[in-house]
């Protein structure tokens, strides 16, 4: 499928970069897996040096490359042009296994990966086409922390939310006796505010732990402050700081390669600052900001699934609703900042459920989105939905589709004022 000529020796290393895309798509929805994954280290301009901002850039454009396969709608979906898409779409984005993909397009084993095949050519050409950034990086040599980091990886599955003030506590607690035993104090002022990061919260503990104790090692006899700083919107920078006596010689302070490496891994900053009266190690991390929520109304269990992780990925926080009957009380409850409304349901319909919430003075103001394979954009709209995606719907056309909202939403509101 591609007409891209072939580098003399080119073949092996096609065949090797195929297979560990492949590898990756298999692994799509695996945050854990895909953080260290060679492939988007061979990729690192395109995607970026930054593992966790990597595994999101490479979901977006995997998912914008599939889409380019895609033919025009004038094209009947029975036409073979679309077998690559649906292909890709099916196994990946979806995320179905073999049998369940021959079951929903009618292909032989052999045609879907035939098809499958065409399709990964075709997502390497792209990744080829983006510019010489994307070109696969030449193989380098181990960096000096490459080992400790395959070490200090976390397991798979362990990545989640990090509340910082109780891992400080943890961490402060796990160090205690060490402080003692080097006449250290130890002083920590809790933050004001919550504050939520995501990361890996055992290696998050074991990187203060680490930090900690090289502060205390270096401040016998001395204070150890430890302090939370979000004075910085978006961002929370834990700060271990080291108030020498007046008749202590402290040395500088060095990091060593385990907390670089570790720190690498969690997408920590870490910075020494010298004073005149010691030193202070500072540990940045991005907070996660406040989460707007989206109900999603919808009795399709992958739909669900590829939605649900989507738009987590976005920053949102998703509450799948798979029950119509339960739907309305649901949305009364929850009271969502937008609400994603399939209209072929089991039990009530998608109409009846917007009826009934556009009746409803406290629902009445939530964006609502129908989704449907029927072509009824005019009624969606006369009982009150603020957009409309047919189906099939891709995670590109609803995080269009939700910017548009909020934006609508905000000029609103600045009239308003």
């Amino acid at each position: 499928m591609s007409d891209r000529p072939k580098r003399p020796g080119a073949e092996d290393s096609d065949s090797a970069l195929e297979v560990e895309l492949r590898d990756c798509l298999a692994h799509f929805h695996d945050y854990a897996y895909l953080v260290a994954h060679p492939f988007l280290s061979r990729y690192a301009g395109l995607f970026g040096d930054d593992e966790a901002a990597a595994v999101h850039t490479f979901r977006r454009s995997m998912t914008r490359f599939i889409e380019r396969l895609r033919p025009e709608k004038q094209i009947p979906q029975d036409d073979p042009a679309w077998r690559p898409y649906l292909v890709l779409y099916n196994r990946y984005l979806l995320g179905r296994d073999l049998g369940a993909a021959q079951l929903e397009l009618q292909l032989s084993k052999r045609q879907i990966q035939r098809e499958q095949r065409r399709g990964i050519e075709a997502l390497l050409a792209a990744l080829a086409q983006s510019g010489d950034q994307a070109q696969p990086a030449s193989a380098a040599s181990p960096g000096p922390n490459d080992a400790i980091r395959s070490h200090v990886l976390p397991e798979r599955g362990s990545f989640g939310e990090v509340e910082v003030a109780d891992q400080i506590e943890r961490a402060l607690a796990s160090v205690g006796p060490l402080a003692v035993s080097q006449k250290v104090l130890l002083r920590f002022l809790p933050p004001s505010s919550d504050l939520v990061i995501e990361g890996y919260p055992a290696l998050f503990r074991q990187l203060l732990v680490s930090l900690l104790s090289l502060a205390i090692r270096q401040a016998e006899g001395a204070t150890v402050n430890v302090q939370v700083d979000s004075s910085d919107p978006g961002h929370c920078t834990v700060t271990l700081g080291i108030a020498f006596s007046s008749r202590a010689t402290p040395e500088p302070l060095t990091l060593g390669p385990v907390q670089e490496a570790m720190a690498q891994v969690q997408q920590a900053n870490l910075a020494v600052r010298e004073t005149a009266c010691g030193s202070s190690i500072e540990a940045r991390w991005a907070c996660r900001p406040p989460q707007e929520t989206v109900v999603l109304v919808e009795d399709n269990r992958d739909l669900i699934s590829l939605m649900t992780v989507y738009l987590q990925e976005q920053g949102y926080t998703v509450i799948p609703v798979s029950d119509s009957r339960a739907a309305v009380e649901e949305i009364r409850e929850r009271l969502p900042d937008y609400i994603v409304l399939d209209v072929v349901l089991q039990g009530i319909d998608g109409w009846e459920i917007l009826r009934q919430l556009k009746a409803d003075e406290r629902t009445e103001r939530i964006p609502v989105v129908i989704c449907s394979v029927l072509q009824e954009p005019e009624l969606a709209n006369a009982l009150g939905a603020d957009a409309y995606l047919p189906k099939p719907v891709t995670p590109a056309d609803l995080r269009q589709c939700l910017d548009r909202l909020a934006a609508q939403r905000r000029d609103l509101s600045a009239t308003r004022c």
